[in-house]
């Protein structure tokens, strides 16, 4: 029993392992390259991703973390997300000459951290977690900097880090006092039987989710996001939109559709309220936005508010469609950020609006894929997109949500005039910079994006066959 449990934490181990080679690495190998610690996380992630595959209903320590149909789902594409861009960064480091050991050992640590929080059972460790993952987040946004620069922005994420952490403790602290257990499993059970609730447990309730919103970027807690996107190199403001929201779906979705249920109440006047800001917040911020990247961190908010109508019918549809979205949100979002790393002029990323003016002629492929993407994360049909738009609407259709939808078709439209103006600028303004040459995997990286969209467009069977599967009966 004792090395069958240790096999079983073979994906956590793989990740453990990667972290310590590239420490011994750098401690002791002087001839290291930008290319070396992203070869170790990749072999320490595949490892890990093709033994949650294998181990895919098995726990180690199932009191602690449990695996299902459902936690594996999420960490395997969590997994693919992350090894992916892990080899999409590498190219900033070998372009720049940087070394790439900081990044990708705070990222590894990172990606074990969301990858246990999917599976946790325990509420005060799921918090513990998050909290890691927040604080790795600060050091990740150090990297390279000007420390005079950054030293403002890494105070206020430390702020509000701490702040949203005495919420989710506090919340936890009310919680364990009334149940007596921290267990996710034995809470629901308590939460069920003990009514009427008391006024204590509501103000718990709220503080948690509270927490989870700021974490999920959702307006108006969304500026620290928005400005640590905006501000970091690349690798980190495309790991940072990419990798962590994957687990933090992960860990919500199940928070609020079975610890929490007896509360759907309340957390539907809180999420309407939140996902109603981020929308038009989001919608509006980003057709203001000059700056590329602040324009789809902004866009990042707008999807996120959307995600979170599609739960408020808290049953299997919702579930599926929220998992579409998001999955048509990673896909659509790589590939955007993949995009970046293309426009380049005299060795510098560009992130003006102004600077990729008439990219269309000297990067067609790369512009014609944002159009893509860009239509993607719109919803037009026949884009994948379209697949996530149209369910959470129907999901708001058939749960007579009239209101709610006709805040999400006005957002819409205002978050679709924010990418029309890129478009503008891309295919119908004049070229005022020369682009540097753009490495070729960066177009391989865009290719197999464009595919994945295509299939997902043309068989999406099994976004809405074999993942409903999955997701109803995970949990």
């Amino acid at each position: 029993m004792f090395l069958q449990n240790w096999l079983f934490l073979l994906p956590e181990l793989s990740i453990i392992g990667g972290i310590i080679v590239s420490i011994m690495l750098q401690a002791l190998r002087s001839e290291n390259t930008p290319k070396t610690f992203f070869t170790v996380s990749k072999y320490s992630l595949l490892v890990a991703l093709l033994s949650t595959i294998i181990f895919y209903n098995k726990s180690a320590f199932p009191a602690l973390w449990h695996n299902t149909y459902y936690t594996t789902l999420f960490k395997t594409v969590l997994l693919f997300v992350a090894l992916s861009w892990f080899y999409v960064s590498s190219k900033w480091f070998l372009g720049k000459n940087k070394s790439s050991f900081d990044f990708y050992t705070l990222a590894m640590t990172e990606v074990l951290l969301l990858e246990l929080l999917i599976s946790a059972q325990h509420l005060l460790l799921a918090i513990i977690l998050m909290i890691g993952v927040c604080w790795l987040t600060g050091r990740l946004l150090r990297l390279y900097q000007d420390q005079e620069e950054i030293a403002e922005l890494t105070k206020l994420y430390g702020f509000f880090t701490i702040i949203f952490s005495l919420l989710f403790l506090g919340g936890y602290y009310i919680l364990y006092q009334e149940v007596l257990s921290g267990d996710l499993l034995t809470i629901s059970h308590y939460l069920e039987q003990a009514t009427p609730h008391r006024y204590e447990t509501y103000f718990a309730v709220g503080m948690i989710i509270s927490g989870m919103l700021f974490l999920l970027a959702l307006a108006p807690f969304h500026s620290c996001f928005v400005a640590i996107v905006s501000t970091a190199i690349l690798p980190v403001s495309g790991f940072v939109s990419l990798v962590p929201v994957l687990a933090y779906w992960g860990f919500f979705l199940p928070l609020i559709l079975k610890t929490f249920a007896p509360f759907q109440s309340l957390i539907t006047v809180i999420l309407v309220s939140f996902s109603g800001i981020s929308l038009f917040i989001g919608a509006f911020s980003a057709n203001g936005a000059t700056n590329l990247r602040r324009l789809f961190a902004y866009s990042t908010v707008y999807h996120m508010g959307f995600m979170v109508l599609g739960v408020l019918s808290y049953n299997n549809a919702s579930l599926l469609a929220v998992f579409v979205y998001l999955l048509v949100f990673i896909m659509a979002m790589f590939g955007i950020y993949s995009g970046f790393m293309g426009f380049k002029s005299r060795g510098e990323y560009l992130v003006d609006l102004e600077d990729i003016r008439g990219a269309s002629n000297a990067r067609p492929y790369i512009s014609a894929a944002f159009l893509v993407f860009m239509f993607s994360l719109i919803g037009m049909p026949p884009m994948s997109g379209f697949l996530g738009l149209i369910s959470i609407i129907n999901n708001l259709i058939s749960s007579h949500g009239w209101l709610m939808l006709g805040m999400v078709l006005l957002s819409l439209l205002l978050m679709s005039n924010a990418y029309l103006q890129l478009i503008r600028k891309i295919y119908f303004e004049p070229q005022n910079l020369s682009f540097d040459r753009t490495d070729k995997a960066i177009y391989i990286c865009l290719l197999v994006n464009i595919i994945l969209v295509a299939t997902t467009m043309i068989n999406p069977s099994f976004l809405f066959k074999d993942a409903a599967k999955v997701l109803s009966g995970g949990f």
